[in-house]
């Protein structure tokens, strides 16, 4: 039976302004033009932990209050540290793998400001794949 899991994430609307110069210490100087563009990286953070959570081939090990993720496969080290490796050989994602005390863990950031939903899925669908082939070997 899969784990239950809510995460409440939010998606706003984020603004960038545009201005001839940047502003001097403690001054206010107005913008020339803006660009309206998708937010919220809390989206992104729920569709990962989410996923990441209701899935008992993994372990959720801190709070995830910000864009930064840090999961374990359950099966181990071992199997954290293939996992990791595999996910940073493909190129085109990058992860960072650790130590918490004697865990191996996996520390990803889904909250950079051109993070979009298909670079999570990208992400999700290499842990998806890597992780029964590592824990078949193992």
């Amino acid at each position: 039976m899969a784990n239950s899991v809510v995460i409440l994430g939010v998606f706003v609307a984020d603004t960038a302004y545009r201005a001839d110069r940047a502003p001097r210490m403690g001054e206010t100087i107005l913008g020339n033009s803006f660009a309206l563009g998708p937010g919220g990286k809390g989206s992104n953070q729920a569709v990962a932990a989410a996923r990441l959570g209701a899935d008992p081939r993994f372990e959720l090990v801190a709070p995830h209050p910000f864009a930064l993720v840090c999961f374990r496969a359950s099966a181990g080290n071992e199997t954290t540290e293939a996992l990791a490796a595999a996910i940073n050989a493909a190129g085109d994602v990058a992860v960072t793998p650790m130590q918490l005390g004697d865990d191996a863990i996996i520390r990803v950031s889904v909250g950079q400001s051109y993070t979009e939903a298909e670079h999570v899925e990208r992400l999700w669908n290499l842990i998806d794949t890597h992780t029964p082939a590592i824990q078949e070997e193992s």
